[in-house]
């Protein structure tokens, strides 16, 4: 899940010239094709696969995942993937606040944008406490007052204390009727679910906005902590902390802006709204609701999760059905927090905010390192900011490169839930990660550039890159699969793939699982008391 130069650090900045994202030698056009018709082809026929396994095995499958579907199709719809249905029904509550927000947005915008942070601040706190209820924002500021006071000291390392003492009230079962009882939440699935679900990102908002104010007081010195409570002016004020916060349209879901950039935008005067612009916000709109409306479509056709839910259908269905449930529920997954993540992205946009993109196509995607840079990008940049860089980053040795990593990937961990097959998941990343980066780094040596500068062809090179990044593939298909359907799916999973690797071979492998040459060109996927992988993303971090 990163850097996509061979070499790159597993957190290392995103590269954006052009001669980066083409960097490998050209292959023969015949050869190309072939790629391509392989690797399309074998998507269209396991989607057709899982289609007649969703039909085989849909007598086996619980009758309360499904549902009367459209009118004018013939099957059944599978409800059984909660965060999708939780969402998109919870989507029409926060609607009519979503739409007083742009209003009001604009209106402040044109006459009254001094008054703008304000405005914003007292909306999207009535919003919130109307959808969630006044003690639970009570019990999310009492959160982030206690960061902000550790961050007084100036001390990056106790706001991280603090953090991570606070999270750790996320893990643990103890302390789930506590919080329950203090912010009312209703003794249901669901509403246990949003809680915790957005309490997962306020914590990373307000210790992201703490860690900032941290190295500002620090960089100001001694007396900074008494000037800094009599002026406003550096945007670190109890007020900005609530407005990053709570501001309403990224709240729920996010994505992820880290607070430096998110007090740069806000404080940007706003920008014309020119006819590219109204294009460019329409444009995107449609976008979010055509992908909705295919996840839609396809829970009628490909019943991915309700399969993933029986481990007796996966057991029994055929090697080519077992590889595209894992194929499918991974586009699934990314497709979901495209919606998820640009939805409420478009309308930051209105209000001229940056927030990051939603996640790249995962099937374009053969890196570890790029997975994590590309599919939550927000996660990404707090990584960076706040873990990687400040242990050393890409600068230091290569010893210090692989702790500030197995850092990241620790709190990765830690931050969705500490359950064991998560620990197997991260585990695999940062060994994947790592590996990527030390081979990378044996490629610049003097005696591999040589090979390749005299006996080696730039397209051999690109086949070459190919062959070798296959295994770290697999492994990280393994640790998704993890990921997705936990120990009893990722123990069939492997189980089945190991052990049969002759039936895989002689079923024609597994062509669709995208490490082929012609896709070189720029380069990934959760409900317990202790376990949030489903209510924390990712991924994010997204695998």
């Amino acid at each position: 899940m990163k850097g996509s130069k061979p070499g790159a650090s597993c957190l290392r900045p995103v590269p954006s010239s052009p001669s980066h994202q083409r960097c490998h030698g050209r292959l023969p056009l015949p050869e190309s094709i072939f790629y391509w018709v392989a690797g399309v082809g074998s998507i269209i026929y396991t989607f057709y696969v899982v289609h007649q396994e969703s039909q085989k095995f849909f007598i086996d499958l619980s009758k309360e995942d499904f549902v009367d579907g459209w009118n004018f199709l013939p099957y059944k719809k599978d409800i059984s993937n909660f965060e999708w249905n939780f969402w998109s029904s919870y989507f029409w509550e926060i609607l009519p606040w979503g739409i007083g927000h742009v209003v009001i947005a604009r209106t402040v915008d044109t006459y009254f944008f001094h008054l703008r942070k304000p405005v914003f601040l007292t909306y999207s706190l009535v919003s919130v406490s109307y959808l969630l209820g006044y003690r639970t924002v009570l019990f999310f500021i009492s959160h982030g007052c206690i960061c902000y006071l550790a961050s007084s000291v100036g001390s990056f390392v106790l706001v991280w204390v603090v953090t991570l003492l606070l999270l750790s009230t996320l893990n643990y079962e103890a302390f789930a009727p506590l919080m329950q009882q203090l912010c009312g939440i209703p003794k249901t699935r669901e509403g246990y679910y949003l809680f915790i679900f957005v309490l997962a990102l306020v914590i990373l908002r307000y210790a992201s906005f703490s860690l900032e104010r941290s190295r500002y007081i620090a960089a100001k010195g001694d007396n900074s902590v008494s000037k800094e409570k009599t002026t406003d002016n550096d945007d670190f004020s109890v007020a900005d902390l609530l407005l990053y916060m709570f501001y309403l349209p990224l709240f729920f879901t996010g994505p992820l802006i880290t607070y430096d950039k998110f007090k740069l935008q806000m404080n940007s005067p706003p920008a014309a709204w020119t006819r590219d612009r109204i294009i460019t916000s329409i444009k995107g709109f449609i976008r979010v609701f055509f992908w909705a409306f295919f996840l839609e479509l396809s829970h009628h056709y490909l019943y991915y999760t309700g399969l993933l839910h029986n481990i007796t259908a996966v057991q029994e269905m055929s090697l080519w059905a077992l590889v595209g449930i894992g194929y499918t529920v991974g586009q699934y997954f990314m497709v979901k927090y495209l919606v998820l993540y640009d939805l409420p992205g478009q309308v930051a946009r209105l209000d001229d905010l940056d927030p990051p993109l939603g996640p790249k196509c995962i099937s374009y995607i053969y890196r570890y390192s790029d997975m994590w840079k590309f599919f939550d990008r927000g996660l990404y940049t707090f990584l960076r900011n706040y873990i990687y860089i400040p242990l050393g980053g890409s600068q230091a040795g290569m010893l210090m490169r692989l702790l500030a990593s197995m850092m990241c990937f620790l709190f990765i961990y830690f931050w969705h839930g500490e359950e064991y097959y998560l620990l197997l998941w991260s585990i695999a990343n940062y060994i994947g990660c790592s590996l990527e980066l030390l081979v990378g780094q044996l490629e610049y040596t003097t005696f591999v550039t040589n090979i390749k500068a005299r006996y080696l062809s730039p397209a051999m090179v690109r086949r070459l890159h190919c062959v070798l990044v296959v295994p770290l593939f697999l492994m990280s298909c393994f640790a998704v699969f993890y990921f997705f359907g936990g120990l009893a799916f990722g123990d069939v999973f492997l189980q089945r793939l190991v052990t049969q690797v002759k039936q895989v071979a002689q079923g024609g492998g597994r062509v669709s699982l995208h490490v082929d040459c012609s896709r070189e060109t720029d380069s990934s996927s959760r409900m317990t008391t202790k376990s949030r992988c489903h209510i924390r993303r990712r991924p994010s971090v997204q695998a």
